[in-house]
């Protein structure tokens, strides 16, 4: 006779699939890991910078990478990596600006969608 394993299998939570899920997509994990590198050095800016992204230093304009300026420098001698990631804190503050304000509206149409009555469901269909 052949023992048959008769325990129940143990059902995973949405998250525990999800997590499974992302940890077998090898570009999910890349795609998170460079969101999670550009974000935190957008809120790190003022810590990690190298150098004033704003200081003009004329002698060494237009150089090549090097130790000292890992990306190099522009046309007024200004290190292009600090001005990168102060660049990139400013294009995360406009984001989460923006996110902010299109949730805020999409609540609101939302709740007058699903609490209103049909009429105004009706009428919000000719805006959405």
């Amino acid at each position: 006779m052949s023992s048959v394993n008769t325990k129940p299998l143990k059902e995973r939570s949405p998250l525990g699939s999800l997590v499974s899920h992302l940890l077998r997509d090898r570009l999910a994990i890349i795609g998170l890991v460079l969101v999670i590198l550009i974000t935190s050095s957008a809120i790190l800016a003022p810590v990690i910078v190298p150098h004033n992204p704003n200081k003009l230093n004329v002698r060494y304009r237009l150089k090549g990478p090097s130790a000292d300026h890992w990306l190099g420098t522009d046309q007024l001698g200004r290190d292009v990596l600090s001005r990168v990631i102060v660049g990139s804190r400013i294009a995360l503050q406009v984001a989460l600006v923006s996110i902010s304000i299109a949730v805020f509206f999409g609540l609101i149409l939302g709740m007058m969608a699903g609490y209103g009555s049909k009429k105004t469901g009706r009428y919000l269909n000719y805006f959405i």
